[in-house]
């Protein structure tokens, strides 16, 4: 990733985008944004 979104992971879910971190210390997931794959 690049910039702001470094470190994130994204998962594709036509025709969005879900961007998430996962922290495997806590066992977590944070959804950080939805959106539209055009308007990246």
């Amino acid at each position: 990733m690049r910039y702001g979104r470094k470190g994130t992971r994204e998962v594709y879910i036509k025709p969005y985008r879900l961007s998430y971190v996962y922290t495997p210390e806590k066992n977590h997931i944070l959804f950080v944004a939805l959106y539209h794959k055009d308007k990246q």
